[in-house]
């Protein structure tokens, strides 16, 4: 049986707001037709783009780290047994990876 319970966060000791991981954007969003490699970053930062691990790491700065680096690897290997979904992108919607490592 399920039972529904409630908590009231002003009794819970040393409670803060959680942190805001990106700063709010003072300006709109850059347009699609003013991104160029070298921003690129920047507008990721607009965004807030972040990678898909869990970590909550900025896509932009996994972008800056990469600058120059002459080789891609591309990880296809699932976090857990039995998940398929790296395989499933890699067989059938592989145009879309394919375009992600030209770019």
């Amino acid at each position: 049986m399920l039972r529904k319970i409630k908590i009231d966060w002003a009794d819970l000791p040393n409670t803060a707001p959680p942190e805001i991981p990106f700063p709010i954007p003072k300006s709109g969003i850059t347009a699609p037709k003013e991104i160029s490699p070298e921003n690129y970053p920047d507008f990721l930062d607009q965004i807030g783009h972040v990678g898909m691990g869990g970590g909550g790491f900025r896509t932009s700065e996994k972008i800056r780290a990469s600058t120059g680096a002459h080789t891609l690897i591309i990880n296809g290997v699932e976090c857990e047994p039995g998940i398929c979904i790296d395989q499933a992108i890699l067989l059938h919607e592989s145009q879309w990876v394919i375009a992600g490592a030209n770019a």
